[in-house]
C-alpha cells in the first residue's frame, strides 16, 4: 500500500475522492497473458458511485478507468471491488464526481474473510522474484595474506671503485695461491627490512652470488657475501680465485662499471 503523496497522478474532473488505499503491484509493467483478479476493499458513501482506476507506476500522471468491475458488500460501509488486470501497476477505487447507478452483487462476504489478491496465471515475463532477508555473519573470517617475496635480484651496480688487482703478494695457504677481489654494491631502492623475510633473503643472496659469479667467470662457490649494511642497502662480497688473469679481468670489469 502507498500514501497519496507517493503517487504522482491526481484526480481528474470525473472523480472527486480516493476511496481506497493505493495497491502497488510490482514489478511495474509486468504483463500477463491472462488477467489477474484483484480485490480492493473501500469505504462507501450513501448515494455515491465508484470506479476502479489504475496507473502504470507511481511516477505516472494518468489514471485509466477499468471496466468489468464487480462491487460486493462486505459490511454496511465497506465494499470490495473485484476486477481483472493484465499488468502490474498501481490500483485504487475512486468516487465519481456525479453519482450514477453502480451494479452491486448481493453476495455478502463473511466478516472473517480478508480481501485477497490472487493471480490466476503466471505472468509471461516470469514470476516476480522475492529475495529472502539473510542475516549475514558479522564475524569476518581471518584471512592470512600470502606473501610472495620479490625473488628477482636488483641490477648490480657498484657505487664505488672496487678493490683493484692486489698489489701485495697474494695469499698462499698450503702451497695454494689465491687472489681476492672485493666490491660493495649499493641498492638505494631496497629496504633492509626486506631481509626479515627469510625466503626473500635466501632468494636475494642466491641470485646476487649467481650474478657476481657469472660476471667474474668463476663458480658460485668462489663468491661469498661478507656483509649487508642498512641505509641504502650495501652488499659487500668477495671473489676468491687462484687465477691472476681472472682476478685482474673481474677487477677491471667492476672498475669500468662505476
Amino acid at each position: 500500500e502507498l500514501y497519496t503523496s507517493e503517487v504522482s497522478a491526481g484526480l481528474d474532473s470525473n472523480h472527486k475522492a480516493f476511496s481506497a488505499s493505493f495497491i502497488a503491484l510490482t514489478p511495474h509493467g509486468t504483463v500477463f497473458s491472462t488477467g489477474v483478479t484483484v480485490e480492493i476493499p473501500y469505504n462507501i458513501t450513501s448515494g455515491a458511485s465508484y470506479d476502479v482506476v489504475k496507473t502504470a507506476d507511481t511516477s505516472s500522471t494518468v489514471w485509466e478507468t477499468l471496466s468489468g468491475v464487480t462491487h460486493t458488500a462486505y459490511s454496511d460501509t465497506v465494499y470490495v471491488a473485484t476486477v481483472s488486470i493484465t499488468s502490474f501497476s498501481v490500483v485504487t477505487v475512486v468516487e465519481l464526481a456525479t453519482a450514477s447507478p453502480t451494479s452491486f452483487s448481493p453476495t455478502t462476504l463473511a466478516p472473517t474473510q480478508a480481501p485477497t489478491i490472487a493471480p490466476t496465471i503466471a505472468p509471461t515475463t516470469g514470476s516476480p522474484t522475492i529475495s529472502p532477508t539473510v542475516t549475514p555473519n558479522t564475524t569476518a573470517p581471518t584471512v592470512s595474506p600470502t606473501v610472495e617475496p620479490n625473488t628477482t635480484a636488483p641490477t648490480i651496480t657498484p657505487t664505488g671503485s672496487p678493490t683493484s688487482v692486489p698489489s701485495a703478494a697474494p695469499t698462499n695457504e698450503g702451497g695454494v695461491v689465491s687472489y681476492s677481489v672485493s666490491s660493495t654494491v649499493t641498492f638505494s631502492a631496497l629496504d633492509i627490512s626486506s631481509f626479515d623475510n627469510t625466503t626473500f633473503g635466501s632468494s636475494f643472496n642466491s641470485s646476487y652470488i649467481s650474478q657476481i659469479a657469472a660476471s667474474a667467470n668463476v663458480e658460485t662457490s668462489a663468491v661469498s657475501i661478507d656483509g649487508i649494511a642498512s641505509g641504502s642497502v650495501g652488499v659487500t662480497s668477495s671473489v676468491a680465485t687462484s687465477s691472476y688473469s681472472i682476478a685482474a679481468s673481474f677487477s677491471s670489469t667492476l672498475t669500468s662499471s662505476t
